[in-house]
């Protein structure tokens, strides 16, 4: 079974390391489960990703995962890896 994985990390600017923030997985029912490895994030996240007029919510499923990589991947002080 395969799995699209997503994991979002936080570039630190001191170390220029990636701390991890959440991993995202979609199975093949179209849900979205969750690991955060911090709770500030799932804060930022359970008010949704805005984008092109709309909130996605992890609820929304595969729309979800692919606003989250757009609009993280964008963006210079997060990592985005597929798996």
């Amino acid at each position: 079974m395969a799995k699209n994985t997503l994991t979002v990390s936080r570039k630190d600017p001191r170390t220029r390391k990636s701390v991890p923030l959440a991993s995202f997985t979609l199975d093949r029912n179209g849900k979205v489960h969750e690991d955060y490895q911090d709770r500030r994030y799932r804060h930022d996240i359970s008010r949704g990703i805005r984008m092109f007029g709309k909130v996605f919510k992890p609820e929304d499923g595969p729309k979800f995962m692919a606003a989250l990589e757009k609009a993280y991947r964008a963006s210079s002080l997060f990592d985005v890896a597929r798996s």
